[in-house]
């Protein structure tokens, strides 16, 4: 009976693996970003991965990490600084246009609707480091070390690519 058991939990492991194809996991992401959008920060405009990386040469954009400490620890995306560093020197970035991310998009949005209700131009950065991941780009971390690990805000937002690992 026991043996029937970690049968079927092995088996039903691997039918939701298939499941979770790169596509799969990408439409769950913008499934998620959307509901978030539309229901918590519906005017903040959004940003691509692709339309930042046009934009990542530019000085009047800075790129905000909503996420905390401990999760940019393990991973972060190159150039950007820490929300508490952004508050604390918010006069030096007061001609730049901020472009705000975490895991998904949630945490960002409601940040960067707070911003814009001190109106300073913030846009939300659609799927977070999920969408940067699923773009092909790299990470850094503190050391400035290229990781394969991505710390996501918890299990349920674990739709990195299979390159990836993550971490929460």
């Amino acid at each position: 009976m026991f043996l029937l058991a970690v049968l079927f939990v092995v088996a039903c492991g691997q039918k939701q693996n298939e499941v979770l194809t790169h596509e799969s996991r990408w439409q769950k992401i913008e499934a998620m970003f959307n509901e978030y959008k539309n229901n918590h920060f519906p005017e903040v405009p959004s940003i691509t991965v692709e339309e930042l990386k046009k934009k990542m040469n530019d000085q009047r954009f800075i790129i905000v990490d909503a996420r905390s400490s401990e999760e940019r620890a393990v991973s972060f995306i190159p150039t950007s600084i820490s929300k508490e560093e952004f508050d604390k020197n918010r006069v030096q970035y007061s001609d730049a246009s901020i472009i705000t991310y975490c895991t998904i998009g949630y945490r960002s949005g409601i940040y960067a609707k707070k911003l814009r209700e001190g109106k300073i131009n913030a846009l939300n950065l659609k799927g977070g480091v999920l969408a940067w991941a699923h773009n092909s780009n790299t990470f850094i971390n503190e050391e400035g070390k290229t990781k394969k690990q991505i710390h996501v805000y918890g299990e349920e937002w674990a739709l990195v690519p299979d390159e990836y690992e993550a971490v929460w």
